[in-house]
């Protein structure tokens, strides 16, 4: 009966001590004219964004926190927080869109993960919090 007490209270412990990680990514907008972002699943418990973005202002386009078993102290968060997000933070079907002038730029999981690559990055709380800036002009429809 000792043991059994022992085990289920090493397996409660275990899994309290799971970590968080934070992802989150904001856009700036660095066109010249104002566009529309649409992301219809940037987090755990957000609902859908889809709005008009003035020039040069910010929004969140990812905020999620990924939960169980990987945490920050893995050795492909430590090398690159993008490993983390490709391998299930972030969901498969992620779609980010940008609109203006009658163009839309489409960024599916891949596209988006290769525009974090280039996008400015900062961490926060010992890397439990990855916060991407994306600025990039190729992201204005033209």
């Amino acid at each position: 009966m000792i043991r059994f007490f022992i085990l289920l209270c090493s397996f409660m412990t275990s899994g309290c001590a799971m970590s968080l990680v934070g992802f989150h990514a904001d856009f700036k907008n660095v066109c010249d004219y104002p566009v529309q972002i649409s992301v219809p699943r940037y987090g755990d418990v957000s609902k859908p964004l889809d709005r008009f973005i003035a020039v040069g202002e910010t929004v969140r386009v990812l905020n999620d926190v990924c939960r169980g078993s990987r945490t920050p102290f893995t050795i492909d968060a430590f090398v690159s927080p993008i490993n983390e997000l490709h391998r299930g933070c972030l969901p498969y079907d992620y779609l980010f869109e940008i609109s203006a002038n009658e163009k839309r730029i489409s960024l599916d999981k891949e596209k988006f993960l290769e525009i974090l690559k280039r996008s400015e990055i900062e961490t926060q709380g010992k890397s439990t919090q990855y916060m991407w800036t994306i600025s990039d002009p190729s992201l204005c429809p033209k």
